[in-house]
């Protein structure tokens, strides 16, 4: 629910949708978190933390997720470094 700590650094601050499955929040930085900075002209960073149910057919769906994620991740900064290359020749 909003204002829930999660990892002991990320604050929930709203609801941004649901699921069959999940439902995911937008967190930001704890105050009392190390990487928060103090300084209030600074803004402060966001983050999407889904959160899974935990019945075990539900688990499995997550970690099919988790595994189609990391494969597009990889192949980005895959491609990330080819683009990189061909700007310096």
């Amino acid at each position: 629910k909003i204002g829930d700590l999660f990892g002991g650094k990320y604050v929930v601050v709203k609801k941004l949708g649901w699921g069959h499955f999940s439902t995911v929040w937008m967190a930001r930085y704890s105050h009392e978190s190390n990487n928060w900075n103090s300084n209030p002209i600074d803004q402060p960073k966001y983050f999407a933390l889904k959160v899974q149910k935990s019945a075990e057919h539900y688990t499995e769906a997550a970690r099919d997720e988790i595994h189609i994620l990391k494969t597009i991740r990889r192949k980005a900064l895959q491609q990330k470094e080819l683009l990189k290359g061909k700007d310096n020749p």
